[in-house]
Formats: structure tokens, sequence, C-alpha cells
């Protein structure tokens, strides 16, 4: 078997080999799905359990919450719509504004998509440590303390 060139960069690919995980876990979240014929996509649940909870909420408020850009939610939410998961109305107070919530077919499936995601949390938990989740949140709260442009300027600066 061929050595694997991004492992051997270290910390240097490491940002690669996260992005490797994340399309590998997405693409086998939408087989899942598509095996157990759900119309749903792996990005979905985090939006509907967020509505699920506060009921309706904007494009900006739920990009806020789940650290999305407002440009990723905007697109998953417009297929959400077509799918009939969200309902999508302007605000009476401000019309400009967007709010989303939770279609009736949202609401019915609910119950049968969070057994599968309990089942999907159980296989994660084969492979995943509570110290890789804790790892992964100091790297979350340090970048969210200072970005890495700063602290790369502040080396390349004290450098020179």
């Amino acid at each position: 078997m061929e050595k694997d060139f991004i492992k051997g960069l270290e910390l240097i690919g490491y940002t690669a080999r996260v992005r490797r995980l994340s399309d590998s876990l997405n693409k086998m979240g939408k087989v899942v799905y598509k095996n157990l014929n759900l119309e749903i996509e792996p990005n979905w649940h985090l939006i509907l359990l967020i509505l699920e909870k506060e009921k309706e909420l904007t494009a900006t408020e739920i990009a806020e919450q789940l650290s999305f850009s407002h440009t990723a939610i905007i697109k998953i939410t417009k297929k959400m719509v077509s799918s009939n998961f969200l309902i999508a109305h302007k605000s009476t107070i401000d019309n400009r504004k967007q709010l989303y919530s939770l279609s009736e077919k949202a609401i019915r499936e609910l119950p049968k998509l969070k057994k599968i995601w309990n089942d999907i949390a159980d296989v994660h938990n084969q492979y995943v440590s509570k110290t890789f989740l804790k790892e992964l949140s100091k790297i979350e709260n340090a970048l969210a303390e200072k970005s890495t442009i700063i602290r790369v300027k502040e080396l390349y600066d004290k450098r020179k």
C-alpha cells in the first residue's frame, strides 16, 4: 500500500486531512440516507434540530448559532424548502427578512430521523473518542480566541 502523502506532512497537512475526513463522512452520510430511502442530506439535521428547538429563525440567526456562513445556510435552506422540509416566509416585522420553520413533513419525519441519527452516533462512537472531541474543541476555541492569520503574522513579524 502506498504511503499517504498528506499524513506524512503532519501538521502542514492536518487541515487537508480534516477536509478529507469531512468529505468522506458527508459522502457516507448521503449513502446511508439513500439506502434508507430518506429524502434528506447529511447537513440538514443541524437545521432541523435547531428549528425544532427555536421554532422560527432567519438564515442569519441559523448561521450565527451554527457558526456557518450565511451563504451556506441559504444554499441548504433552499434545498430544504424545495424538498418540503422547511417553510419560508417573510417576517411581519421586517419584510426584508425571511423566516424559516419546520414543515408538517419535517415534524412528522423528525422522530424517525432522530432514531437514525442516534444510530449514526452509536456507529461514530465506535471510532471517535472523547479525547478527539476535546482536541477538536481545543482547536475551535484557540481559533475563536485568535485566528491563524493573526498568529502567523505575529510569528512572521517576530522573525523579521
